[in-house]
């Protein structure tokens, strides 16, 4: 290598977001990662309802509604008779009561059962834990005494760090 290539080539010096930034941040990569991980197990509890060929989610619009709920604990507690378990329909969803039962016919084996009583009371302590809107309204409050910087100031500040891949290429080439 010779002196003059490495004389040229300078390090580029990081940038370090403020403590404000860096918590800001902590905050929205935790409550994504709780978003993500509540969405995990709604996937599950989806295909634990596959392979009992119950076809819930193709009649309600949110699988762990007030009235799914229900109905999947029925369903875990061991209650198997479609005709009873559309009855836990609320508000709206009684009018699609013909069609959940029609959803609501399959075999759901013991082993399913079990998978959905564990994942309902995994979501059920994750909700009762930690509450994601409580991290929405700190990461978004206006009058937050705790951050300098909101989330929307939090997505521009991000790009407008330096692209240290392309500054390292620009130096590389001089």
């Amino acid at each position: 290598m010779d002196s003059q290539a490495s004389s040229s080539w300078t390090p580029q010096s990081k940038v370090i977001p403020d403590r404000n930034q860096r918590e800001l941040r902590e905050l929205v990569r935790y409550r994504r990662s709780i978003i993500e991980e509540r969405a995990r197990q709604h996937n599950r509890i989806q295909k634990v309802l596959e392979g009992a060929t119950i076809k819930l989610g193709s009649v309600v619009s949110d699988i762990m509604g007030v009235s799914s709920r229900d109905m999947l604990r029925a369903i875990a507690n061991g209650e198997d008779d479609p005709e009873k378990l559309a009855n836990f329909a609320r508000r709206t969803m009684k009018r699609k009561k013909d069609d959940l039962e029609l959803a609501l016919q399959g075999y759901v084996n013991p082993h399913q059962r079990l998978m959905i009583k564990t994942i309902l009371t995994h979501i059920d302590f994750g909700s009762s834990s930690v509450d994601e809107s409580m991290l929405t309204g700190v990461i978004s409050n206006d009058n937050n005494p705790l951050f300098g910087m909101h989330y929307e100031d939090l997505k521009v500040s991000a790009t407008s760090f330096p692209d240290s891949t392309s500054a390292s290429k620009k130096h590389q080439f001089q």
